[in-house]
């Protein structure tokens, strides 16, 4: 079975690392869990918190995107995911 994941799937599953502590996380990993209860983490915020040390990281500075417009991109896609995840039975 093959899966096709989307440009910005893939991006938000790649690992990178905070600047401050060093450690790895994916964007969506640490959009679920250190951006939880974040109103921001639903409205398409180009920050993203790291679930280690609690340092906040702008996209932007991550070089995973070559743009504005794909770091908003990128932000849209990580709070949609968060929005599907909040609206469904889990």
């Amino acid at each position: 079975m093959h899966f096709h994941l989307s440009k910005y799937t893939r991006k938000s599953i790649e690992l990178i690392r905070c600047p401050k502590c060093n450690r790895e996380f994916s964007l969506i990993y640490a959009r679920a869990i250190a951006c939880w209860g974040c109103p921001k983490s639903v409205m398409n915020c180009s920050l993203v918190r790291c679930p280690y040390c609690d340092t906040e990281i702008p996209l932007e500075s991550l070089k995973i995107a070559k743009d504005k417009a794909e770091i908003l991109s990128l932000a849209r896609h990580l709070s949609k995911v968060i929005r599907e995840y909040e609206g469904s039975e889990h």
